[in-house]
């Protein structure tokens, strides 16, 4: 209970004598953000149906992003046909070298390509589809807003704005 009659100002004189006058300003920065926060959630009340599906939806297009870029390395190593393996790479790496071994060594680098593009379009069509998600959420969020203002000016007293 101390510490928030400090922040209202009660002990003011003594955290100036303290010197610990930054500490309270940070202080009430982090109060401010909180409330902002608190005023942003109410806002957003009855919206937060969105946030498992934006986030399935951008881990989905991090994996596919991953995929596309994992798949460079079998592309270059293709492209350098000299080279081998290394025995130690990991389990990805393993992975992928054995699924481009299943492929005819004719059409290796068709394969390969064509991975590469899927995985870059599938990435692209789920980061399409996380933003028109994000787009209905904005958009119910603001009319939820403009109907809240409107019914608050509508609320007000004509009064109050002649003076």
């Amino acid at each position: 209970m101390q510490l928030l009659d400090r922040v209202k100002g009660k002990y003011l004189g003594d955290l100036v004598r303290n010197g610990n006058r930054p500490r309270l300003a940070k202080l009430r920065q982090t109060a401010d953000v909180f409330g902002l926060v608190r005023r942003l959630t109410l806002l957003a009340k009855g919206h937060f149906w969105f946030l498992p599906g934006m986030g399935l939806l951008a881990v989905l297009a991090s994996i596919f992003e991953g995929i596309s870029l994992t798949l460079i390395i079998p592309l270059v190593q293709y492209l350098d046909m000299g080279s081998t393996p290394a025995p130690g790479q990991g389990r990805m790496m393993t992975l992928l070298n054995e699924l481009t071994e299943l492929v005819p060594v004719q059409s290796n680098l068709l394969a390969i390509v064509i991975a590469i593009l899927a995985a870059v379009v599938i990435k692209r069509v789920i980061s399409y589809a996380n933003m028109s998600l994000l787009g209905v959420v904005y958009g119910r969020l603001s009319h939820t807003l403009r109907t809240r203002v409107f019914a608050k000016i509508i609320d007000t007293p004509l009064a109050e704005f002649e003076s």
